[in-house]
């Protein structure tokens, strides 16, 4: 079962995303919550991953996770704004913010049980 750690890095991913949107992002229409969900589980899954292949340069690592962050957008048919707006939506509401990361850490660990089987 993934552990308080996943915790801890959505919420860094949440306060690091906070941080970078812009405030006339504001007003855009955000991704519905599951969608939101996945890309949020898609994004731990690649930063986790990052995480895991440190001995990398940290250039070579910026760009990669940079790539993997596109791929995630453009898998889910969105951009870096949309999910940018959308995390400044969900978490402008503390109750449904914190239902989101309970939502994403259980979709995390359907995704851990399938690979284990």
């Amino acid at each position: 079962m993934i552990g308080k750690n996943i915790k801890g890095s959505i919420a860094a991913l949440a306060l690091l995303l906070a941080a970078c949107s812009s405030p006339e992002s504001s007003g855009e229409a955000h991704m519905p919550f599951d969608t939101m969900v996945q890309v949020m589980a898609d994004i731990h899954v690649i930063e986790a991953k990052t995480n895991l292949g440190n001995s990398k340069g940290l250039e070579e690592g910026k760009q990669k996770l940079y790539t993997d962050y596109e791929q995630v957008f453009f898998n889910h048919g969105i951009t870096q704004k949309k999910f940018e707006d959308s995390h400044k939506y969900y978490s402008s509401d503390p109750e449904l913010y914190n239902t989101l990361f309970e939502k994403t850490i259980e979709e995390l660990n359907k995704r851990q049980a399938l690979i284990g089987k």
